[in-house]
């Protein structure tokens, strides 16, 4: 099924809203918690309007630690729009996915809670640099 409602918000910021339904390791543990080794489905997706039936989303592993608070819950983030290439039946496909921006927030009812709130990892490595004063 081609996500092409996506299309016109192609390589922008969105709201997403969805149901996580399941949480799959892939493979070993990583040595840092911040690795995207681990991938969430969620269906019932809400992506600023649009209805989506499910997407699979790569997140750190840090999440799969967590994920008896997250399973069966609606969360709620922010994430990117990117196109990507996959092979269909007759050829290969444009598709759209989603590249998560934000943390999650657990929606219930009225009721919002930060997930990402006692935690903070740098998913990018840091550059220092020094410079010399010349005497």
């Amino acid at each position: 099924m081609p996500r092409d409602s996506l299309k016109p918000f192609r390589n922008r910021l969105v709201t997403v809203s969805g149901q996580v339904v399941l949480m799959h390791h892939g493979g070993r543990y990583g040595r840092y918690p911040f690795h995207n080794n681990t991938r969430m489905l969620l269906r019932d997706l809400m992506i600023e309007g649009q209805p989506i039936d499910h997407i699979w989303l790569k997140v750190p592993q840090r999440y799969y630690n967590k994920r008896r608070r997250i399973i069966n819950q609606r969360v709620k983030f922010k994430a990117k729009i990117v196109p990507y290439v996959k092979k269909g039946m007759h050829g290969f496909i444009q598709e759209y996915g989603l590249q998560k921006r934000s943390g999650f927030t657990i929606i219930n009812g009225n009721h919002e809670e930060i997930l990402d709130h006692e935690e903070k990892y740098f998913d990018e490595e840091l550059t220092v640099e020094f410079f010399l004063k010349e005497p």
